[in-house]
């Protein structure tokens, strides 16, 4: 890949992000790549420019990547936060991001995010409540859990529908 320079957005002049997933300075006379050298606590590069603490990722797809669509939020395609160039990059949405994390086992779900419940006790919390004999809050209880996890069960937020899923 031929390294390519554009202007950040907003800061022509100052600031030059290329395609291999990096940042020039030009606010100190001569030029000075900055790479992202401090990671979130989710492991993206973040760098610091024009007074704002940024993500690596999203100034270099801000920059090279159109968005016609507004999607929120910006992809590692081989589900590596340090690999921030161009070619890795790509503008998805909140649930393809999710969806891609899941499918490329890039975060733990279900029973391998050391769940306390296991995949049968969720299947019955869902037929349970299916029933209407019981609320959310009883079957917390009955499976040791908290009403806020067996809320996030049923609505799908956690452990999507188990009964879909492909373990």
């Amino acid at each position: 890949m031929i390294e390519l320079f554009k202007w950040v957005t907003g800061l022509e002049g100052k600031y030059q992000a290329s395609n291999m997933g990096y940042i020039i300075s030009y606010v100190k006379s001569k030029p000075k790549r900055i790479g992202g050298t401090k990671l979130s606590t989710k492991g993206y590069p973040r760098v610091r420019i024009n007074g704002q603490t940024r993500f690596l990722h999203r100034i270099v797809a801000e920059t090279f990547l159109s968005n016609p669509d507004k999607l929120p939020q910006v992809n590692h395609i081989d589900g590596n936060k340090l690999n921030n160039k161009i070619n890795n990059l790509e503008w998805i949405t909140n649930q393809e991001n999710r969806d891609h994390a899941v499918k490329n086992h890039l975060i733990a779900f279900g029973e391998v995010s050391y769940s306390k419940l296991k995949l049968l006790e969720v299947l019955e919390i869902q037929r349970l409540y299916k029933t209407g004999k019981y609320t959310q809050k009883e079957l917390g209880k009955l499976f040791n859990t908290t009403q806020q996890a067996v809320h996030s069960i049923i609505s799908g937020k956690s452990w999507k529908l188990a009964t879909e899923q492909k373990y």
